[in-house]
Protein backbone atom coordinates (compact mmCIF):
# COMPACT_ATOMS: atom_id res chain seq x y z
CA UNK A 1 0.00 0.00 0.00
CA UNK A 2 1.31 3.45 -0.91
CA UNK A 3 2.03 5.78 1.97
CA UNK A 4 -0.81 8.01 3.08
CA UNK A 5 -0.25 11.71 3.70
CA UNK A 6 -0.51 10.92 7.40
CA UNK A 7 2.13 8.20 7.35
CA UNK A 8 4.46 10.26 5.17
CA UNK A 9 4.18 13.44 7.25
CA UNK A 10 4.44 11.82 10.69
CA UNK A 11 7.40 9.66 9.70
CA UNK A 12 9.22 12.62 8.13
CA UNK A 13 8.59 14.73 11.23
CA UNK A 14 9.90 12.00 13.52
CA UNK A 15 12.94 11.34 11.35
CA UNK A 16 13.74 15.08 11.42
CA UNK A 17 13.79 14.96 15.22
CA UNK A 18 10.65 17.05 15.58
CA UNK A 19 7.52 16.40 17.64
CA UNK A 20 3.92 16.40 16.45
CA UNK A 21 0.68 17.69 17.94
CA UNK A 22 -2.69 16.29 16.85
CA UNK A 23 -5.93 17.93 18.02
CA UNK A 24 -9.24 16.07 18.24
CA UNK A 25 -12.60 17.73 17.63
CA UNK A 26 -16.16 16.43 17.73
CA UNK A 27 -17.56 16.98 14.24
CA UNK A 28 -20.94 18.69 14.17
CA UNK A 29 -20.63 20.40 17.56
CA UNK A 30 -22.22 22.92 17.37
CA UNK A 31 -22.77 22.42 13.60
CA UNK A 32 -20.83 21.32 10.54
CA UNK A 33 -20.29 24.83 9.20
CA UNK A 34 -18.52 25.82 12.42
CA UNK A 35 -16.65 22.51 12.39
CA UNK A 36 -15.23 23.34 8.97
CA UNK A 37 -14.07 26.75 10.22
CA UNK A 38 -12.41 25.13 13.25
CA UNK A 39 -10.62 22.60 11.03
CA UNK A 40 -9.18 25.39 8.89
CA UNK A 41 -8.10 27.35 11.98
CA UNK A 42 -6.31 24.29 13.41
CA UNK A 43 -4.59 23.78 10.07
CA UNK A 44 -3.38 27.38 10.04
CA UNK A 45 -2.17 27.00 13.63
CA UNK A 46 0.15 24.15 12.65
CA UNK A 47 -1.69 20.94 13.53
CA UNK A 48 0.37 17.94 12.49
CA UNK A 49 -2.86 16.06 11.71
CA UNK A 50 -6.45 16.33 12.95
CA UNK A 51 -8.67 13.65 14.47
CA UNK A 52 -12.32 14.15 13.51
CA UNK A 53 -14.77 12.53 15.90
CA UNK A 54 -17.95 10.99 14.49
CA UNK A 55 -20.87 11.41 16.92
CA UNK A 56 -22.40 8.22 18.29
CA UNK A 57 -25.35 7.74 20.63
CA UNK A 58 -23.56 5.40 23.03
CA UNK A 59 -19.93 6.56 23.24
CA UNK A 60 -18.92 4.33 26.14
CA UNK A 61 -15.17 4.72 25.58
CA UNK A 62 -15.32 8.52 25.95
CA UNK A 63 -15.45 10.72 29.00
CA UNK A 64 -18.31 13.08 29.84
CA UNK A 65 -16.95 16.02 27.83
CA UNK A 66 -16.82 14.16 24.51
CA UNK A 67 -20.02 12.24 25.32
CA UNK A 68 -21.85 15.56 25.71
CA UNK A 69 -20.29 16.97 22.53
CA UNK A 70 -21.32 13.84 20.63
CA UNK A 71 -24.92 14.22 21.77
CA UNK A 72 -24.98 17.90 20.81
CA UNK A 73 -23.69 16.99 17.36
CA UNK A 74 -26.35 14.31 16.93
CA UNK A 75 -29.03 16.78 18.02
CA UNK A 76 -27.72 19.20 15.39
CA UNK A 77 -28.03 16.56 12.67
CA UNK A 78 -24.41 15.46 12.22
CA UNK A 79 -23.91 12.04 10.65
CA UNK A 80 -20.97 10.16 9.17
CA UNK A 81 -22.39 10.81 5.69
CA UNK A 82 -22.59 14.56 6.29
CA UNK A 83 -19.14 14.68 7.84
CA UNK A 84 -17.56 13.01 4.82
CA UNK A 85 -19.48 15.34 2.53
CA UNK A 86 -18.14 18.32 4.50
CA UNK A 87 -14.56 17.06 4.18
CA UNK A 88 -14.83 16.50 0.44
CA UNK A 89 -12.93 19.30 -1.23
CA UNK A 90 -11.32 20.62 1.98
CA UNK A 91 -8.26 18.40 2.04
CA UNK A 92 -6.02 20.72 0.04
CA UNK A 93 -6.38 23.14 2.96
CA UNK A 94 -5.98 20.63 5.79
CA UNK A 95 -3.20 18.50 7.24
CA UNK A 96 -3.80 14.73 7.16
CA UNK A 97 -7.12 13.79 8.75
CA UNK A 98 -8.15 10.77 10.82
CA UNK A 99 -11.77 9.68 11.22
CA UNK A 100 -12.29 8.75 14.89
CA UNK A 101 -15.41 6.62 15.24
CA UNK A 102 -17.21 3.76 16.86
CA UNK A 103 -17.82 0.75 14.66
CA UNK A 104 -21.60 1.14 14.40
CA UNK A 105 -21.77 4.22 12.11
CA UNK A 106 -19.21 2.65 9.75
CA UNK A 107 -20.98 -0.70 9.75
CA UNK A 108 -24.29 1.01 8.91
CA UNK A 109 -22.69 2.79 5.96
CA UNK A 110 -20.93 -0.39 4.86
CA UNK A 111 -17.19 -0.97 5.21
CA UNK A 112 -16.40 -0.76 1.51
CA UNK A 113 -18.59 2.31 0.99
CA UNK A 114 -17.06 4.07 3.99
CA UNK A 115 -13.50 3.35 2.88
CA UNK A 116 -14.18 4.55 -0.65
CA UNK A 117 -15.92 7.74 0.48
CA UNK A 118 -13.24 8.48 3.05
CA UNK A 119 -10.55 8.14 0.40
CA UNK A 120 -12.50 10.37 -1.98
CA UNK A 121 -12.84 12.96 0.81
CA UNK A 122 -9.06 12.96 1.29
CA UNK A 123 -9.09 11.18 4.66
CA UNK A 124 -5.86 9.35 5.53
CA UNK A 125 -6.89 7.00 8.32
CA UNK A 126 -9.49 5.49 10.60
CA UNK A 127 -9.41 4.91 14.34
CA UNK A 128 -12.21 2.69 15.66
CA UNK A 129 -12.55 2.81 19.44
CA UNK A 130 -14.51 -0.42 19.92
CA UNK A 131 -12.94 -2.83 17.44
CA UNK A 132 -9.66 -4.49 18.36
CA UNK A 133 -7.12 -5.47 15.69
CA UNK A 134 -8.04 -8.66 13.87
CA UNK A 135 -11.71 -8.69 14.90
CA UNK A 136 -13.03 -6.91 11.79
CA UNK A 137 -11.08 -8.38 8.86
CA UNK A 138 -13.56 -7.07 6.26
CA UNK A 139 -13.10 -3.52 7.51
CA UNK A 140 -9.33 -3.85 7.58
CA UNK A 141 -9.36 -5.19 4.02
CA UNK A 142 -11.59 -2.33 2.85
CA UNK A 143 -9.15 0.16 4.36
CA UNK A 144 -6.18 -1.51 2.66
CA UNK A 145 -8.03 -1.63 -0.66
CA UNK A 146 -8.53 2.14 -0.47
CA UNK A 147 -5.08 3.03 0.83
CA UNK A 148 -6.20 4.12 4.29
CA UNK A 149 -4.24 3.68 7.51
CA UNK A 150 -5.71 1.88 10.52
CA UNK A 151 -4.75 3.65 13.75
CA UNK A 152 -4.60 1.25 16.70
CA UNK A 153 -4.96 2.06 20.39
CA UNK A 154 -2.72 0.79 23.16
CA UNK A 155 -4.38 1.26 26.55
CA UNK A 156 -2.82 1.10 30.03
CA UNK A 157 -4.61 -2.21 30.47
CA UNK A 158 -3.20 -3.71 27.24
CA UNK A 159 -1.00 -6.74 28.12
CA UNK A 160 2.51 -6.41 26.75
CA UNK A 161 2.20 -9.82 25.10
CA UNK A 162 -0.61 -8.42 22.91
CA UNK A 163 1.42 -5.50 21.56
CA UNK A 164 2.87 -7.52 18.67
CA UNK A 165 -0.66 -8.38 17.45
CA UNK A 166 -1.67 -4.72 17.58
CA UNK A 167 1.46 -3.62 15.75
CA UNK A 168 0.83 -6.16 12.99
CA UNK A 169 -2.50 -4.48 12.11
CA UNK A 170 -1.49 -0.87 12.66
CA UNK A 171 -0.31 1.74 10.18
CA UNK A 172 0.10 5.52 10.24
CA UNK A 173 0.84 5.80 13.95
CA UNK A 174 -0.02 4.08 17.22
CA UNK A 175 -2.17 5.91 19.75
CA UNK A 176 -0.86 5.27 23.27
CA UNK A 177 -3.51 6.04 25.89
CA UNK A 178 -1.82 7.81 28.78
CA UNK A 179 -4.26 7.11 31.59
CA UNK A 180 -6.71 4.68 33.10
CA UNK A 181 -9.81 6.24 34.63
CA UNK A 182 -8.89 9.49 36.35
CA UNK A 183 -5.48 8.55 37.73
CA UNK A 184 -2.90 11.23 38.40
CA UNK A 185 -0.13 12.48 36.20
CA UNK A 186 2.60 10.40 37.76
CA UNK A 187 0.94 7.10 36.95
CA UNK A 188 -0.05 8.38 33.51
CA UNK A 189 3.55 9.03 32.58
CA UNK A 190 4.78 5.74 34.04
CA UNK A 191 2.20 3.61 32.23
CA UNK A 192 2.60 5.41 28.92
CA UNK A 193 6.38 5.27 29.12
CA UNK A 194 6.32 1.52 29.77
CA UNK A 195 4.21 0.86 26.69
CA UNK A 196 6.29 3.22 24.55
CA UNK A 197 9.49 1.41 25.50
CA UNK A 198 7.94 -1.94 24.63
CA UNK A 199 6.52 -0.66 21.35
CA UNK A 200 9.85 0.81 20.26
CA UNK A 201 11.27 -2.71 20.09
CA UNK A 202 8.35 -3.93 17.96
CA UNK A 203 7.64 -1.19 15.42
CA UNK A 204 9.03 1.78 13.58
CA UNK A 205 5.62 3.48 13.52
CA UNK A 206 5.42 6.90 15.19
CA UNK A 207 3.99 6.74 18.72
CA UNK A 208 1.54 9.43 19.85
CA UNK A 209 0.27 9.83 23.42
CA UNK A 210 -3.20 11.12 24.26
CA UNK A 211 -5.70 11.55 27.14
CA UNK A 212 -5.21 14.07 29.94
CA UNK A 213 -3.36 16.70 27.85
CA UNK A 214 -4.50 20.22 28.71
CA UNK A 215 -1.57 22.64 28.95
CA UNK A 216 1.76 23.30 27.31
CA UNK A 217 3.53 21.61 30.21
CA UNK A 218 1.63 18.38 29.52
CA UNK A 219 2.76 18.48 25.90
CA UNK A 220 6.40 19.07 26.83
CA UNK A 221 6.34 16.31 29.46
CA UNK A 222 4.86 13.65 27.20
CA UNK A 223 6.87 14.62 24.13
CA UNK A 224 10.01 13.60 26.02
CA UNK A 225 8.95 9.99 25.55
CA UNK A 226 6.68 9.94 22.47
CA UNK A 227 6.88 11.20 18.90
CA UNK A 228 3.90 13.46 19.49
CA UNK A 229 0.89 14.29 21.61
CA UNK A 230 -2.88 14.26 21.05
CA UNK A 231 -5.21 16.76 22.72
CA UNK A 232 -8.93 16.01 22.84
CA UNK A 233 -11.26 16.69 25.76
CA UNK A 234 -9.56 19.92 26.79
CA UNK A 235 -10.07 21.43 23.33
CA UNK A 236 -13.65 20.14 23.04
CA UNK A 237 -14.48 21.62 26.45
CA UNK A 238 -12.86 24.95 25.62
CA UNK A 239 -14.80 25.24 22.37
CA UNK A 240 -18.10 24.48 24.09
CA UNK A 241 -17.45 27.31 26.53
CA UNK A 242 -16.74 29.73 23.67
CA UNK A 243 -19.36 31.69 21.67
CA UNK A 244 -19.92 30.00 18.31
CA UNK A 245 -18.56 32.87 16.22
CA UNK A 246 -15.28 32.86 18.19
CA UNK A 247 -14.60 29.13 18.23
CA UNK A 248 -12.34 28.95 15.20
CA UNK A 249 -10.09 31.74 16.50
CA UNK A 250 -9.99 30.24 20.00
CA UNK A 251 -9.12 26.78 18.60
CA UNK A 252 -6.20 28.19 16.63
CA UNK A 253 -4.92 30.25 19.56
CA UNK A 254 -5.12 27.26 21.90
CA UNK A 255 -3.15 25.02 19.54
CA UNK A 256 -0.47 27.68 19.17
CA UNK A 257 -0.16 27.86 22.97
CA UNK A 258 0.25 24.09 23.19
CA UNK A 259 2.91 24.24 20.47
CA UNK A 260 4.70 27.04 22.31
CA UNK A 261 4.58 29.48 19.38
Amino acid sequence: MAQTALSRDLTALRDAGQKGLIPFISAGDPDLETTAQILLALAEAGATAIEIGVPFSDPIADGPVIQAASQRAIDAGATLDRILTMLHGMQDRLPPTVIFSYLNPIDRMGFATFARRAREAGVSALLVTDATPGTEPDLEQALRDNGLDLICLVAPTTPHDRLATIVASASGFIYVVARRGVTGRGSEQQEATGHIEALRSLTNLPLYVGFGVREREDVVRLQQHADGVIVGSALVELLHETPREQRAQVAGDYLRRLRGV
